[in-house]
């Protein structure tokens, strides 16, 4: 596939309503498997989409953790873009967009998604012929 696309994590939540269960990890980082992690799910599809560039939107308290995550799969060209504070999603998107200077087409993800990113991109890359932007919006499970 042609490389036309930054993908933007969402991985910043405070992931308040499994807070019990979470026990503190960040919940894209939540094994669902004994070696699978859903950040791992993500960046297996995206290894295999050809994109520009990896970012992951974090918050400054699991800054350490994800440096670790990152480390260990020996995962070099994924960027983390760290919330100095608590942006919401919006703000984290734009947070990434200036700091990262992102200038081109992008996707953006939350870091628990369980989506074909292969789908997604080849339908947006069939409508952006039309010049438009979008969003696409997925029901959740």
């Amino acid at each position: 596939m042609k490389k036309n696309y930054d993908v933007v994590i969402l991985a910043g939540g405070l992931g308040r309503r499994l807070k019990k269960i979470l026990q503190g990890i960040p919940k894209p980082l939540v094994r669902l498997n004994k070696n699978i992690l859903f950040l791992d799910l993500i960046l297996s599809q995206l290894s295999n989409l050809d994109v520009n560039n990896i970012f992951i939107s974090i918050s400054k308290s699991k800054e350490e953790i994800f440096k670790e995550y990152l480390k260990l799969r020996n995962y070099k060209n994924i960027s983390l873009v760290v919330e100095k504070k608590k942006l919401d999603t919006g703000g984290a998107i734009k947070n990434v967009i200036i700091k990262k200077k992102i200038r081109q087409n992008f996707i953006c993800v939350n870091g628990d998604t369980n989506q074909n990113l292969k789908i997604i991109l080849k339908k947006l890359r069939k409508l952006k012929k039309n010049n438009f932007d979008y969003i696409f919006l997925t029901k959740s499970a």
